[in-house]
């Protein structure tokens, strides 16, 4: 009761003059209500106005409703086991890819008071340690023509199709094919619902996981049935990425150096997931320093060591990537990185390349 108390207050750091902090999405967004008894989703034609929100019905026939109506019809149609939970749309991120999230059942109380108050927006780390509580519902809010899939897609043999099926609305998942050294020893980024989803939805990979990176959250999240991954009993690394922002070079380095390590060790025995919220933001940035790791320290020259270029190659599985204000840490540690590699080369009078494998790291 006392978490539910918090949502329905914003945080003190994220109020506006006017009260609450206000979204700048102008275009747009469509909500995906899996799970929902009534609704299969709710358009948002214009997000900061909940009048013109629409809900679309799962039963053919069914009028759609719009404003307060749509509001309440996407809150009567939830299941009997979470009437008792809040419900909150992710609509927007800041500068380093942080959520913010509407109260959907503080938005319906204004409204059924004829309230003008703005849209309840609350932060992240509130609506995370919700979650974690079991006493909170979170949906996505996407812009309508920012859903977009892959334009180039790898060739899949038969057995990679079932292992790895496409991209979908209940699995959004990319594997990161450059980084594959085998069937089942594969990099994959992700958002995090996908791999707590678990079920008829989960991509086969999944059960050959070895390691899950939680970019997002540190370790006070982890929990029993945190992730459902069938069979796999993966080692998870919590490090909430941006916490490193503004941070000093040599914890920037350590850290991400220790992902990079976790990752090519468990990558020998077989998959690794790369997550944070939404997987576009700061899991990819994880992805990019991985790829630096591999080419400059461990030698792997095959590789892109661009960082434009390695944002190509990952926007190429998944559109709606972007470094946001991540791009400050994977230049310190692509500084250090290209320091190791001299040092190598120095230290074997000009050897290394393909041959370095990265022999000798310390265990998970």
């Amino acid at each position: 009761r006392a978490l539910r108390a918090a949502s329905s207050e914003p945080p003190a750091q994220l109020l506006s003059e006017q009260g609450w902090l206000m979204t700048s999405v102008d275009a747009p967004m469509v909500v995906r209500l899996p799970g929902n008894r009534v609704l299969s989703a709710m358009l948002l034609e214009r997000p900061l106005d909940p009048a013109t929100w629409t809900s679309l019905p799962k039963a053919a026939g069914t009028a759609r409703q719009r404003g307060r109506a749509a509001v309440e019809a996407l809150l009567l149609g939830l299941p009997e086991a979470d009437t008792h939970k809040g419900v909150y749309i992710q609509h927007r991120m800041d500068s380093l890819g942080r959520h913010e999230f509407i109260d959907i059942c503080a938005l319906a109380r204004a409204l059924r008071e004829g309230s003008a108050t703005p849209l309840p927006v609350v932060r992240e780390d509130l609506v995370k340690g919700l979650v974690d509580a079991q006493v909170a519902l979170v949906f996505t809010a996407q812009v309508v023509q920012g859903m977009v899939m892959p334009s180039i897609l790898p060739a899949q043999t038969a057995e990679d199709a079932k292992l790895c099926p496409p991209m979908s609305l209940h699995a959004n998942y990319s594997v990161c094919e450059d980084l594959t050294i085998g069937p089942f020893q594969r990099v994959m980024l992700a958002d995090e619902a996908t791999l707590a989803r678990g079920g008829a939805y989960m991509p086969p990979i999944f059960t050959r996981l070895t390691l899950v990176v939680n970019c997002h959250q540190d370790s006070s999240a982890a929990r029993p049935g945190k992730y459902s991954l069938g069979a796999a009993q993966p080692n998870v690394v919590y490090s909430p990425i941006h916490k490193l922002y503004g941070s000093q070079p040599n914890l920037v380095v350590d850290t991400l150096r220790g992902i990079a390590e976790h990752m090519w060790t468990a990558l020998q025995s077989g998959s690794v997931a790369v997550h944070c919220l939404a997987g576009l933001h700061r899991a990819p940035a994880v992805v990019a320093c991985f790829y630096l790791y591999r080419y400059y320290i461990l030698g792997h020259t095959h590789l892109p060591h661009d960082i434009g270029e390695i944002y190509a190659r990952i926007r190429a599985i998944r559109p709606s990537v972007a470094p946001l204000g991540y791009i400050e840490l994977i230049k310190k540690f692509e500084l250090y990185a290209v320091g190791q590699q001299q040092l190598q080369q120095a230290g074997a009078g000009g050897g290394g390349g393909e041959g370095a494998n990265g022999a000798g790291m310390p265990p998970l």
